[in-house]
């Protein structure tokens, strides 16, 4: 199995009509969005029976085999945001101006889509977060960052007073601008559930790891309805294909990152598919760094609770 390359995916947009079903998909970097992106690729492929395709074919596509209009997965806000009106629209626009470079790749693109994503349109739009526990998605973010062939998105992170920012210190990393930019992206969510109502799905990555075939089955169901009888054998086998170990192995067959399979990405420490595990934080942060960024996703509102390990 080999999904090639980046095509140039954003000329292919879908014209919808007006009564379309939508289903979105949401990830915050370094929370699944490879292994997401590879098993829907896989899953869309076997339902129509073809060979399995590259991965970016399925961004911003219509995939009717599966029961939807227009599939998207991606780092974006979540649409339609404005509607919460002032002075909160504009309290959550000051939250770190400049998004960290690769986390809001998605969201221009979604703006050919504007008449099908407002809550009134005729379309069924249906929206799902992917939202990892903060401190180690910091972690793991940083990480990423460290590695070479990332040089070029690390050396663009800047805080709001325009001071570059390094990914050395990660604690550091944190308070300057790593949790502001996690609050900014999940609160658009969680204040987005006051516009999209039962609409919005919130989907800890934490639970994707421990149960795939659980939270991958409801999370398809939440956006097209259940699996039919002759789904059933498509999903298995995409659930197969598109393993952690699956996916690891093609990384090692191919000796590049999955998340940026090009000739840069070369070279056996450049990977992208880990082992996700829950707790990592615990060996890089400092009790203080996970009190600061507690202390401010409960400045806003949102509960500690959320972000708890245990299913």
């Amino acid at each position: 199995m080999d999904f090639g390359c980046f095509p140039d995916f954003y000329a292919r947009f879908p014209a919808l009509p007006a009564e379309s079903r939508i289903g979105l998909i949401a990830t915050i970097p370094r929370s699944g969005t490879w292994a997401l992106q590879y098993f829907f690729s896989a899953f869309h492929s076997l339902v129509k029976g073809a060979t399995l395709a590259n991965p970016f074919d399925i961004a911003f596509s219509h995939l009717p085999e599966i029961g939807l209009d227009l599939f998207s997965i991606g780092h974006h806000y979540c649409p339609g945001l404005s509607r919460i009106g002032e002075p909160r629209f504009r309290q959550w626009q000051s939250i770190l101006r400049e998004p960290l470079p690769g986390w809001d790749w998605a969201s221009a693109s979604l703006e050919r889509y504007v008449e099908h994503l407002r809550p009134d349109s005729a379309s069924s739009v249906r929206l799902v977060l992917v939202y990892r526990n903060p401190l180690d998605q910091v972690v793991s973010f940083c990480r990423q960052m460290q590695r070479p062939y990332n040089a070029h998105y690390a050396g663009a992170i800047h805080a709001d007073d325009g001071s570059p920012v390094g990914v050395g210190d990660i604690g550091a990393f944190l308070r300057r601008v790593g949790a502001s930019n996690y609050l900014k992206y999940f609160l658009g969510d969680w204040w987005g559930r006051e516009i999209w109502g039962e609409r919005i799905k919130l989907v800890r990555y934490e639970r994707l790891v421990l149960d795939r075939e659980a939270t991958l089955a409801s999370v398809l169901e939440f956006l097209r309805g259940p699996l039919g009888a002759a789904e059933q054998d498509a999903f298995r086998s995409a659930l197969a294909a598109t393993s952690s170990d699956a996916m690891r192995d093609l990384e090692q067959r191919r000796n590049r990152s999955l998340g940026d399979p090009s000739e840069r990405s070369e070279g056996v420490n450049h990977r992208h598919i880990v082992d996700g595990r829950a707790g990592m934080w615990r060996e890089v942060l400092r009790p203080e760094d996970a009190e600061y960024c507690r202390a401010l996703l409960a400045h806003w509102g949102i509960p500690d609770g959320l972000f708890r390990y245990e299913p």
